[in-house]
């Protein structure tokens, strides 16, 4: 049997993708969704095992046999059931983006929470953490950890952000701000090309394959950018990928396939690695 890939829906459980087909994969979580306790917002793999986020249902840890492991919420000290994200850092410590915060869980031990009296006042929708550089992306503003006053601050012009969603670049950091796209490099924001067409952004992907391209999933389509010559301008745009609706999601394989989810069907793309096109 080749590689199998799978998928979970918002609110319509689990499939397998061989290639070629799509199957329902039976869970232990399809109940939890059916009954709507939680919408299913994100995933990662965790040991053989996945790690799922629920708006309303916590955390859950699922065996790759379907099986329900353990599930994490308010009970166990989450400050609350509706979860955005979940990452894995480098000392395998799970971190929880939520409505209320953020919290580090390292499985198995108490969890630590992240909240108001560290600044933290709206919605955490994404997380980026290189060196003493420490990000939020929230409903309403872009944060960064300040180790003077051991607390959040907002980053100076990004008070009404949108999707929240933030990558690293090396140094740069590129912030997926709704109607906007901008990268934040030595301290200096610079304001990418972006289409006026009341396109939202949602994701952002560099494959590791192929590092000169940046994806961009948004609310109309995926846009392409080209990396550029200078840090002045340091992507170009190229255009949208053809036949690619609305992408909320952005997902690249071990062999380098891309898989993109947005609200109206999934696709899966052939990174060819070439400098211009994916």
């Amino acid at each position: 049997m080749g590689r199998l890939f799978l998928f979970g829906g918002f609110s319509t459980g689990f499939y397998l993708f061989d290639g070629t087909s799509v199957s329902k994969f039976a869970t232990e979580v399809d109940q939890l969704i059916k009954e709507g306790a939680g919408q299913l917002v994100h995933a990662l793999p965790y040991q053989g095992n996945y790690i799922l986020s629920f708006f309303g249902a916590g955390i859950v840890i699922l065996s790759s046999k379907g099986e329900l492991l353990n599930r994490i919420g308010t009970e166990q000290g989450l400050p609350t059931d509706v979860v955005r994200n979940v990452y894995l850092d480098r000392g395998q410590g799970l971190w929880a983006t939520t409505e209320d915060g953020i919290a580090r869980i390292s499985i198995g031990s108490p969890i630590q929470t992240f909240g108001k009296d560290l600044g933290i006042t709206s919605f955490v929708r994404s997380i980026q953490k290189q060196g003493k550089d420490f990000y939020l992306g929230t409903t309403t503003n872009l944060v960064k950890f300040d180790q003077k006053i051991n607390a959040f601050k907002s980053v100076p012009g990004y008070n009404t952000f949108g999707s929240g969603f933030l990558n690293f670049d090396g140094q740069d950091l590129i912030v997926a701000n709704g109607p906007s796209l901008e990268v934040i490099t030595a301290g200096k924001t610079i304001k990418l090309d972006f289409p006026k067409d009341g396109s939202v952004s949602s994701r952002t992907l560099i494959p590791k394959n192929n590092p000169n391209i940046l994806l961009v999933g948004t609310s109309t389509g995926l846009l392409v950018y080209e990396r550029g010559l200078s840090k002045e301008f340091p992507w170009e745009l190229k255009g949208k990928a053809p036949e690619i609706g609305p992408t909320q999601f952005l997902f690249e394989g071990k062999d380098g396939r891309i898989f993109t989810a947005g609200a109206e069907k999934n696709k899966c793309i052939k990174n060819r690695g070439k400098q211009t096109g994916i």
